[in-house]
């Protein structure tokens, strides 16, 4: 292999044997050419290099050098960096590696494997996504969509694969109506059309079977549907809805059959939450629903809103499927599509299904509209996306393209065929990525894809343009990943880390995205992050959720400066998680500019019978006092103190008291006369008192000053001047009415 002249690469070449440049594969920084091809194969022939020459046990890492040039390096698809011990080095902010025009594909993937052997009951076998799991397409689909044989090939799960997408439109939904470069996360859908060809088999489709989930099938948490079967040809429909955003979620579900019907069965789902109705169809016929809604069904509800489950097929959903074992599901899927609007007139059972538009019903339409009619005009306006089964499984290509529609501005983005036994416990040792500028395709789509590593390291890294800078795959845990001097900027999340040990430091957040650094069932310590625009679709800065992993955030040192804009729900927000021994949430050093009608800190216990959480706050500060509370707080499961706060004179605690944090807070003049207070959630410390007096008062009672029921507050630890001198009193802010005739 030839060495870079100069630079970084002819320095890291002359020192290890093991270096790759991408040029010498054909790589070229023109804007146009396909770099894929060439940078996988420099990986391959590196990862082979290694496995041949560095002798067991030694970890000996090598480097994928791709030099800086004044053009961009594009890919059309991921690299897959699969193998332990290789990094992947640019030269800083000249190497920039970036998708093509409306493409969302991930730039690179860690901690998931193309391949793996993998023995039971004493025979090996290879899996791979070939034929075995693409069916044909030729006679089963119509000649619409599947006009010859080799031109669609569908999926087969086989007991032991699924489909995994993380951030396509069929996962978060359309673009934003604002018409920026922000996806709804279902929050401004209404009307949900969803369609899919399925074949059991052995005719019908089994009962227990789950045939897809955004959520998780087993707690039934849909955000916002998950479909499967309960019996025989009986598909239980699952629905999450809120109130308002923020709002507490409420899972509903419907029924329906498909009868005696066997082979492919082509099922289209309708949800309305406008007019607060369902429909189903079943091979051209409307079905009839059962329904159980359950309480406050209405009109005008929202959709739960997703904030990091994937879309999964034929597995049982969740952050972590079911990895390391078979999944015991087997079924075909020849079409699977979303659209946010209602595509079938409702009628009553038995009626034939009829499209809105009152166009030709046949598999095209069904399972990949096309963007223009006829004449020109589009076929659905509302068309979120589809599964386009294009790729030859001649190829073992895992990465399905998801093909957007109108609502999701067109965009190409992806799905990952994958085996239940390619994440069974392991992880990839030692990968590393370094000094490069990452452009995704806007709107969807993880720059950097994080599966099960083992020390994977991320520095200098600048990636921008997607939906996750760098974010997490849903199979397994993985740790530790390092992040250090990096600049993140996306329009969901910057860093998303799921059943992640993390450890970040350096790291400047171009843009606040929707949850600026996204956390479920993680350990993380972050230091030393500034967050630098707001985002029209900001809701925090850190958002924190429940899951089976992990459970430990300390976060110091962050700086917040929106320049006036401002939060629509929290900065800091936590989830009691089920697992851990206690949920623990540190913040240090917190500066936050302008924060707007949004909790500073807002903590939620998660399930009953979670176990107990602590929350411990030093030192932070905001420039605004319009806030609507310090500390939003679900119930006295949480524990722990605040101090140090430089946060004005806004409202102290919402939610039910008393509460068990205690927020110390100082004072020149005994207890405060203004706002609300809560018992058990307040010690204002005396600054100055005299002999006998209190250095201390605690909240007893709530209540707000100035009515008629105002708080009680205890003073505690007299100062002692004299000895034997003690001092104690109550105070109750007394209300005093006055009629005048």
């Amino acid at each position: 292999m030839s060495l870079a002249i100069g630079g970084v690469g002819s320095r890291i070449a002359a020192k290890n044997p093991f270096f790759v440049d991408v040029r010498d594969f054909g790589a070229r920084a023109d804007g146009t050419t396909d770099n894929t091809a060439a940078f996988q194969s420099a990986v391959d022939a590196l990862a082979a290099k290694i496995a041949a020459d560095v002798p067991p046990g030694l970890r000996t890492k090598g480097t994928v050098f791709i030099p800086a040039a004044e053009g961009i390096y594009r890919l059309r698809r991921p690299i897959w960096v699969d193998s332990p011990f290789i990094e992947v080095r640019g030269e800083g902010q000249g190497t920039r590696v970036a998708t093509f025009a409306n493409e969302c594909h991930s730039l690179f993937i860690f901690g998931l494997r193309r391949q793996v052997s993998h023995t039971q009951n004493g025979q090996t076998r290879l899996l791979v996504a070939d034929e075995q799991y693409r069916p044909d397409a030729f006679g089963k689909l119509d000649a619409t969509a599947a006009p010859s044989s080799g031109f669609r090939w569908g999926f087969r799960s086989r007991g032991d694969a699924f489909i995994q997408s993380q951030v396509s439109p069929l996962v978060v939904g359309a673009r934003s109506l604002r018409q920026d470069w922000t996806a709804d996360n279902w929050t401004e859908t209404r009307r949900i059309t969803i369609e899919f060809a399925i074949e059991g088999p052995l005719g019908k489709i089994p009962g227990n079977y789950s045939i897809f989930a955004i959520g998780t099938t087993n707690s039934d948490f849909a955000y916002p549907v998950i479909v499967y079967t309960d019996s025989d040809n009986r598909f239980v429909v699952r629905f999450g809805t809120q109130d308002v955003p923020f709002a507490p979620q409420v899972n509903r579900r419907f029924t329906f059959s498909s009868g005696e019907a066997v082979g492919v069965q082509r099922i289209a789902i309708q949800i309305d939450l406008d007019e607060a109705r369902v429909s189903a169809y079943v091979n051209s016929v409307q079905v009839a629903t059962n329904n159980d809604f359950g309480p406050g069904w209405r009109t005008g509800l929202l959709f739960a809103e997703n904030d990091y489950y994937p879309l999964l097929i034929a597995d049982n959903g969740g952050n972590r499927p079911q990895l390391g074992t078979p999944n015991g599901f087997d079924f075909s899927v020849y079409g699977f599509l979303f659209s946010r609007s209602l595509r079938y007139r409702i009628s009553t059972p038995g009626s034939a299904q009829e499209r809105v538009d009152g166009g030709a019903i046949n598999d095209e339409y069904r399972y990949f509209t096309p963007r223009y009619g006829s004449n020109g005009s589009i076929v659905d306006p509302g068309l979120l996306g589809y599964l386009e089964f294009r790729e030859n499984p001649a190829a073992r290509e895992r990465v399905l393209n998801v093909r957007g529609g109108t609502a999701a501005n067109d965009m190409l983005s992806s799905a990952y065929l994958i085996h239940a036994h390619l994440s069974t416990p392991g992880g990839i040792l030692d990968n590393g990525l370094h000094d490069l500028h990452l452009i995704g395709g806007h709107l969807y789509g993880q720059n950097v894809a994080v599966g099960q590593v083992l020390d994977l390291e991320i520095t200098g890294v600048r990636s921008t343009n997607a939906y996750h800078g760098i974010g997490a795959l849903a199979n397994g845990a993985n740790y530790t990943v390092r992040v250090e001097n990096c600049v993140l900027d996306a329009t969901d999340s910057g860093y998303f880390g799921l059943n992640q040990g993390l450890w970040m430091r350096n790291v400047t957040f171009a843009g606040a995205g929707r949850a600026t650094m996204r956390f479920a069932g993680c350990v993380v310590n972050a230091q030393n992050c500034f967050v630098g625009f707001w985002a029209p679709n900001n809701q925090s800065t850190v958002k924190m959720h429940a899951s089976d992993y992990g459970g430990n955030y300390t976060i110091q040192n962050v700086l917040v400066d929106y320049e006036g804009d401002a939060y629509s729900h929290t900065a800091f927000f936590c989830e009691a998680h089920p697992f851990a021994a206690m949920t623990t949430l540190y913040l240090k050093d917190i500066n936050l500019g302008t924060v707007g009608n949004a909790a500073l800190i807002t903590l939620r216990d998660g399930k009953p019978g979670f176990p107990p959480a602590h929350v411990f706050v030093d030192n932070m500060q905001t420039y605004s006092s319009g806030y609507r509370a310090i500390l939003d707080i679900e119930s006295s499961k949480w524990t722990g103190e605040m101090k140090g706060l430089g946060v004005g004179n806004g409202t102290r605690t919402a939610g039910p008291t008393p509460s068990r944090v205690v927020i110390h807070e100082g004072s020149s003049g005994g207890p405060p006369r203004d706002r609300f207070w809560s018992p058990g959630a307040h010690a204002v410390h005396e600054t100055s008192t005299a002999p006998g007096r209190f250095t201390e008062w605690r909240c007893v009672k709530a209540g707000t000053f100035g009515t008629p029921s105002p708080p009680t507050w205890v003073g505690v630890q007299p100062a002692v001047g004299e000895p034997g001198q003690v001092g104690a009193y109550i105070l109750n802010h007394g209300y005093l009415s006055i009629e005048l005739s």
